[in-house]
């Protein structure tokens, strides 16, 4: 009976092993992160989105990148990906408060908190670990969003860790996220994005769905969390984001 268990045991360590080597990612077409993922018409301006995290984020150290440069990179990264500046900002006030040297008890990293998880995805939206994590055309427009908008330059996070060992390639992988705050912020939207596009395919055929309902699951997924939490981050991050807005329209 003990060898009968042992064996159950070294079955089922074999198969989740193999789950996790053969992840396949999300594979959506790029026909769903092509279209605009707005909730709010009129974008901030640079002033009204700085004067907002002033705000919200008084003390906050500005040694690594000031709340003035902090803005303009949360809007570029908004604009290329064409993803709600408001519901971003928000995302990342209730994950990090505008801190990108935050690390939670579990390990997430950055002004979008990324996990382990959230970095292994979107090392294979971009194809960085290979071409079975995401479809060939996906990872050409994720691509081209990186190399015509957010820099012509940028060097890829997985490209500049991948002559290290696994555990030290993740270990320095997060510390790169904490201290370049573009490639942060461009890596956060492009998860956000993939998660809003993912909700949009599985959604496809409903008539039902607004605008704020695809936004709730893909905020909700971008948590993760268990126990009804998910939904409570996810309506968390809606609430400030209207709250944004409205104090603009006031």
């Amino acid at each position: 009976m003990f060898k009968n268990l042992i064996l159950a045991l070294w079955l089922v360590s074999n198969l989740v092993n193999l789950a996790l080597a053969s992840d396949p990612g999300f594979r959506v077409p790029s026909r769903f992160f092509e279209p605009k993922a707005l909730l709010f018409e009129k974008p901030p301006t640079e002033d009204q989105l700085t004067g907002y995290i002033n705000k919200m984020a008084a003390g906050r150290s500005q040694n690594l990148i000031s709340n003035r440069m902090l803005a303009r990179e949360i809007l570029h990264s908004s604009s290329c990906f064409n993803i709600d500046p408001y519901i971003f900002t928000a995302l990342i006030h209730t994950e990090s408060s505008f801190n990108n040297s935050a690390t939670s008890p579990t390990g997430a990293v950055g002004f979008t908190q990324f996990t382990g998880i959230g970095l292994r995805e979107v090392h294979d939206q971009l194809g960085e670990r290979g071409k079975t994590g995401a479809i060939v055309s996906t990872i050409v427009f994720w691509r081209s969003i990186f190399n015509n908008c957010i820099d012509p330059e940028w060097m890829p996070l997985w490209k500049r860790t991948a002559h290290l060992p696994e555990e030290e390639r993740k270990a320095n992988q997060k510390k790169i996220i904490k201290t370049d705050p573009a490639l942060s912020l461009a890596y956060g939207t492009l998860l956000l994005k993939l998660y809003w596009g993912r909700q949009t395919q599985l959604w496809e055929e409903r008539t039902d769905k607004t605008p704020e309902d695809v936004f709730s699951r893909a905020l909700a997924r971008y948590n993760g969390e268990p126990d009804g939490r998910a939904e409570a981050y996810a309506k968390k991050v809606l609430e400030r984001a209207k709250k944004f807005y409205q104090s603009i329209e006031d």
